[in-house]
């Protein structure tokens, strides 16, 4: 514990700070994760029809299905690059933490 009133506020001040940005980054990953459970599912789907349909009808039944899947997907990534870069720029405005790209 800090013996100088001074500086124990200021560590307090930096702490919650710090904690208030990584919440703030836990939020912005667990948003981009969460745009690919309904695709991981959706391809679970496909995985489990073509194991028991993997024969050349069962192929091109899902033609279909897959490049929807694959246009989602793509989507989906834009989407998590964009929620990820917002994450990437929560950081202490001092610049005493380096960003990983040097801005």
């Amino acid at each position: 514990m800090f013996s100088d009133e001074g500086i124990r506020e200021k560590a307090g001040t930096m702490m919650e700070d710090t904690r208030g940005r990584y919440q703030a980054f836990v939020e912005k990953m667990a948003t981009a994760s969460e745009l690919f459970e309904p695709l991981v599912k959706q391809l679970n789907d496909q995985v489990l029809f073509l194991g028991r349909m993997l024969t050349p009808e069962g192929i091109e039944a899902l033609q279909d299905e897959a490049a929807a899947l694959n246009e989602a997907v793509t989507a989906a990534i834009e989407q998590a690059r964009e929620i990820l870069g917002e994450a990437q720029n929560v950081k202490p405005d001092d610049g005493s933490v380096p960003h990983p790209d040097g801005a």
